[in-house]
C-alpha cells in the first residue's frame, strides 16, 4: 500500500507540474499559443516529462543499468572469491573423509555426475540482488528528479517570457486613453488655429476696390 501511495504521489507531482506548464501556454487560445512559442523550452519540458515517465513505468530499464554498472566494479569477483572460500570451508569435512577413505582403501568408485548449472553462491545471492534494488531505486529517483526539476525550471521560464512579452507589449503600445488624449489636443490645436485665422480676418481693414 504504501508503495501504491507514493508512486501516486509521484505521478500526482509530475501531471501537476505539466499542467502548470500547460496553462501557461494557454491552450484554448492556439493563435496566441502559436505566436508565444518558445520552441527550446517547450521541448525541454518533453523530454522532462519523458524522463519523469520513464522512471516510474521502466523498472527493468534501470535494473539493467545498475547490472552494467555493477559489472564494471570488481564487486562480483570479490563475491565470487568469498563464495569460493566458503564452499571450500563447507567441502572440506568431505574432503578429508575422502582422502581418509581412500588412503585406506575404502573409497568407491567414482560414480557419473550430472553437469550441474552454474548457480550463484551464498554470498553473492545474498548480497548482489539487494545491491542491484538499491542501486536501480537511487538511478531511478535521480531520473524522476530531474525530470520533474527539469518540468518546472521550464514552467517559470515560460511565465518569464510571458512576463516579459506582456510587459513589453504593454509598454509599446499605447493605451485608448492616450491616444484619444492626443487626438483630441490636436483638434484643440485646429480649433485654436481656425480661430486665430478668422480673427485676423475680422481685424483687417477691407481694401479699397
Amino acid at each position: 500500500m504504501e508503495a501504491i501511495a507514493i508512486s501516486k504521489l509521484l505521478w500526482g507531482s509530475l501531471i501537476f507540474a505539466a499542467g502548470l506548464y500547460l496553462l501557461a501556454l494557454r491552450p484554448w487560445r492556439p493563435a496566441r499559443m502559436w505566436s508565444n512559442r518558445v520552441p527550446s523550452v517547450d521541448l525541454l519540458c518533453a523530454c522532462g516529462v519523458a524522463l519523469g515517465a520513464t522512471a516510474l513505468l521502466a523498472t527493468p530499464l534501470f535494473e539493467r543499468g545498475a547490472w552494467l554498472l555493477v559489472d564494471q566494479t570488481e564487486l562480483p569477483l570479490t563475491l565470487a572469491v568469498l563464495d569460493g572460500r566458503l564452499e571450500s570451508i563447507a567441502l572440506l569435512p568431505d574432503r578429508i573423509w575422502s582422502d581418509l577413505t581412500s588412503r585406506m582403501g575404502w573409497a568407491p568408485p567414482p560414480t557419473p555426475q550430472a553437469v550441474e548449472t552454474p548457480r550463484l553462491g551464498l554470498i553473492t545471492e545474498a548480497v548482489l540482488p539487494g545491491v542491484i534494488e538499491v542501486l536501480s531505486l537511487l538511478m531511478r529517483s535521480f531520473a524522476y528528479a530531474c525530470g520533474l526539476l527539469t518540468v518546472s525550471l521550464c514552467g517559470v521560464l515560460r511565465l518569464a517570457v510571458g512576463t516579459k512579452r506582456a510587459v513589453a507589449g504593454f509598454t509599446l503600445r499605447p493605451s485608448t486613453d492616450a491616444l484619444l488624449a492626443g487626438r483630441i489636443s490636436d483638434l484643440e490645436e485646429t480649433v485654436l488655429n481656425l480661430e486665430r485665422i478668422r480673427s485676423v480676418q475680422i481685424e483687417e481693414p477691407a481694401r479699397p476696390v
